[in-house]
């Protein structure tokens, strides 16, 4: 596979995962969206706050510590999306053979 498909691979899961993501949001009343975005509000300003009383070595130590643990966590959301993307092309490839025959 050269790199113009797995760009193109890269491009399709991202694709993927962002119409799943938007599938879930509109499974949710507006209530309830309503509250999550008001308590992710309320979590961020108490971040912001303890975060701006913090030295800036400090603040260096807990920027990185975030940057790295969301990275990590996006990076293994991809991964176990990608496995069941692999996995479903498989099975799909799988059952067109055994029905082809």
């Amino acid at each position: 596979m050269d790199e113009s498909e797995k760009q193109f691979l890269r491009e399709l899961l991202s694709h993927r995962m962002e119409v799943h993501y938007q599938r879930i949001c509109d499974a949710k009343s507006y209530q309830q969206r309503k509250e999550e975005l008001e308590y992710y509000d309320e979590m961020e300003e108490k971040y912001r706050k303890v975060f701006t009383s913090l030295s800036e070595e400090h603040q260096k130590v807990i920027r990185e510590y975030v940057e790295n643990v969301s990275d990590a966590a996006t990076e293994e959301t991809e991964r176990y999306y990608r496995s069941g993307f692999e996995d479903g092309l498989k099975l799909m490839g799988a059952l067109i053979k055994y029905y082809i025959r």
